[in-house]
């Protein structure tokens, strides 16, 4: 069931063969679903989806703590350059191994989907140089 017969799907590298298999399998069967989805996706949407999201949202901030911050404030974590830094490598090296050295290929889905509130200001002071487009008027949106 390879979708583009140029460039399939590496088969999983975890280092242990029941995760390798349990990641070939779990892709198998997402790509066997979306032969049926467009079928059944509407209805499941209709009903479910919003009830779902609700839960989910329900229990991942159930987990978190509440650190007191403000809309859009944020707040470095202990031990963020790290994260970053492992990331980073975890992706060169999965480039590397994936794929062929002189073309430039995506290291991820960066496909991401978000709600935002948000308050939109133009002040009075901004400066003249500064006034085009939607910042030319003061405005609170």
């Amino acid at each position: 069931m390879i979708s583009n017969p140029d460039r399939p799907i590496p088969k999983a590298n975890t280092g242990s063969r029941w995760l390798n298999w349990v990641a070939n399998t779990s892709t198998s069967l997402v790509h066997f679903e979306r032969r049926f989805d467009p079928f059944f996706r509407p209805a499941f949407d209709a009903l479910l989806r919003d009830p779902l999201a609700r839960v989910v949202t329900a229990l991942i901030n159930s987990r978190r703590t509440n650190d007191g911050l403000k809309i859009a404030e944020e707040k470095i974590q202990p031990d963020e350059e790290a994260f970053l830094d492992s990331i980073i490598d975890s992706f060169q090296k999965q480039m590397k191994l994936l794929w062929k050295p002189g073309a430039f290929e995506r290291g991820g889905n960066t496909k991401t989907h978000g709600i935002v509130r948000a308050e939109f200001i133009v002040h009075d002071n901004l400066a003249p140089e500064l006034r085009r487009g939607i910042y030319a008027e003061p405005k609170d949106l």
